[in-house]
């Protein structure tokens, strides 16, 4: 009997230990959660977590990223399936999400060396099959933590010294994956602070043509990103939460000092709101639904206190998924209009917020259509004065609002946020845009690619608008997903200025000299074209913002305020609706 209960005691003290042996191995090893905060000048603007796994043949990095003060989309998740042996891409997505829930993506797929991808933002996509990009090539891009674990799992740090790595970079837009050179080069070693302590460290500095100089600091002994910082654009994160007092045990990690941290340093906030608009003083909001042909869509009408009826503008949003800068522009424009006695009406697109519908499948005459439905809704409210309604509309949602007043009469004039242009940069006195991609990229704090590659890479989007405008199919498939050709096909065609100059109605065209699609000259070349249309008004800005507006502190949060110039110009401009047309000048 005594045997009996050795031998199980024997017995299970093997289990318990095979058990914590297994828990001490993934702990270790197989899943590993790395937190940070993101910056920028100082300010916390967001958050991102990094899940590791490391499986029997992958390495596997999960990203999530909130951003809390930034304009652009709130939230984005990425995924990098790593082989476990080279250390090598095999497949890598990401899914910015929008304010009203809609989803972009992009999708990579290596094999050997040869590199596939789709990128997908209703109506834009964009398709790179097969394209030769090198056995060797690292994925990455500055602005995510996991990308750096991928980049430095390949630095040798026996050698140390400078190393250079052949690198692509996905783009979240419509253009092909970009190709670097980089140079990671050892810097020396530093207590670098982070969560109330200084930690050891070993310093890199990451350079190369096309990207950005970065400082990046690892954890000495372990290896862990602790913090990387654009040497540019003052963006920087920083690790807020190790993995586990495992790793830190094994790495010899507990080497840390207490910090002292200067003021508006890296502290924890408590709680961070995202940025929203500076509230009005006087407004009222009704939740409304309305119908669209057979979908039922979901919108918002502010109006100032008082029985009415008010002039009233239709907000239309920009094409593909909406930026909270856009969303937080409608909400300052609503509260500023509204105490200056106009009413504001917007409403989510097909698929978007609480409105019925497909996002991948609403093109141009959906869209034409549902604004239409709006004007008709609004004209009937008992608050709205229905001899005064003025569509408004963002960018490419400037093109939808004249389409849709042309099949509305009665609409008393539209106002254009914003340069309207397409891919094919389609603009009077100026031919298609050569270089189209490298415009954008260097508004994104990307430097000089090769030339060579550069034009390669105009040649594929000139190739790709070229097989769209050409396809007679309304979907078409690749890597699994559905692409909606037909209404990218329309968007591909649209010719926002000559729409313009055969307007009947008032218009008012808002831009800044900062504008992505500004060129020099451009203001000039546009008072000419609009010149013999009297009922025009174009009002140029030179610093402007892609949102007509700034992120400032508020009573201690950060909000959006828009241009008060350029409100109190839509505000005039649509009294003006109620007298005589108002006259064209710059």
């Amino acid at each position: 009997m005594k045997k009996l209960v050795i031998i199980f005691s024997l017995s299970m003290l093997f289990v318990i230990l095979m058990i914590f042996s297994a828990f001490f191995y993934i702990a270790s090893t197989g899943h590993k959660t790395f937190r940070y905060d993101l910056f920028f000048e100082d300010r916390k603007f967001g958050a991102v977590k990094v899940d590791k796994y490391v499986t029997e043949d992958k390495i596997i990095l999960k990203s999530s990223s909130t951003f809390y003060n930034s304009l652009g989309y709130p939230s984005v998740k990425k995924e990098l399936f790593l082989d476990k042996r080279t250390g090598l891409p095999v497949k890598y997505t990401a899914r910015p999400t929008g304010i009203k829930g809609a989803v972009c993506s992009l999708d990579i797929l290596q094999k050997g060396d040869r590199t596939s991808a789709l990128y997908l933002d209703p109506p834009v996509f964009f398709e790179l099959k097969d394209f030769e990009t090198g056995e060797d090539t690292i994925l990455f891009a500055p602005e995510d933590p996991m990308f750096y674990m991928a980049l430095m799992h390949h630095y040798n740090f026996w050698k140390k010294g400078a190393q250079f790595f052949e690198v692509m970079i996905p783009m979240e837009a419509p253009v092909p994956v970009l190709r670097d050179k980089i140079e990671v080069r050892y810097d020396g070693d530093a207590y670098t602070p982070i969560m109330g302590k200084r930690i050891e460290t070993e310093r890199f500095i990451i350079s190369g043509s096309g990207v950005p100089s970065m400082t990046v600091d690892l954890a000495k002994y372990s290896h862990s990103l602790v913090s990387a910082g654009n040497n540019s654009d003052k963006t920087r994160f920083v690790l807020t939460e190790l993995p586990g007092r495992f790793e830190k045990i094994l790495a010899g990690d507990l080497n840390i000092y207490d910090a002292i941290f200067s003021p508006g340093g890296v502290s924890p906030e408590p709680g961070p709101r995202a940025v929203s608009a500076v509230q009005p003083r006087t407004i009222r909001t009704e939740n409304v639904f309305f119908e669209s042909g057979k979908l039922l869509l979901s919108g918002r009408l502010r109006t100032p206190d008082g029985d009415g009826p008010f002039p009233i503008l239709i907000l239309i949003s920009n094409d593909g998924l909406l930026p909270r800068g856009v969303s937080c522009m409608f909400d300052a424009l609503a509260g500023f209009l509204c105490d200056s006695g106009i009413a504001v009406f917007d409403f989510d697109s097909p698929g978007r917020g609480k409105s019925q519908g497909n996002f991948l499948e609403t093109d141009d005459f959906l869209r034409v259509e549902c604004t239409g439905a709006a004007y008709g809704f609004v004209a009937k409210h008992p608050l709205a004065d229905p001899t005064n309604i003025t569509l408004a509309g963002v960018r490419g949602g400037g093109f939808i609002a004249m389409s849709a007043a042309e099949k509305k009469p009665a609409v008393s004039g539209c106002i254009i946020l914003g340069l309207p242009v397409v891919p094919t940069m389609e603009t009077p006195g100026q031919p298609a845009e050569k270089d189209y991609v490298q415009k954008y990229i260097k508004q994104k704090g990307y430097g000089k690619f090769d030339p060579a590659y550069m034009k390669t890479v105009n040649d594929m989007m000139a190739a790709s608008f070229k097989n769209v405008q050409n396809s007679n199919d309304d979907v078409s498939f690749f890597m699994g997903r559905k692409l909606p050709a037909k209404a990218y096909r329309e968007y591909l065609k649209r010719k926002p200025y000559a729409l313009m100059i055969g307007f009947d109605r008032p218009f008012l065209l808002i831009f800044g000299k900062d504008d992505i699609s500004f060129y020099p000259g451009f203001d000039a070349t546009l008072k000419t074209a609009f010149d013999a249309v009297k009922t025009s008004r174009i009002a140029v800005f030179r610093n402007l913002g892609p949102y007509m507006g700034e992120v400032e502190l508020v009573d201690g949060e950060w909000r959006f305020k828009i241009n008060p110039d350029v409100a109190r110009l839509i505000a005039n401009w649509i009294k003006e609706r109620q007298g005589a047309p108002a006259q064209g000048a710059i």
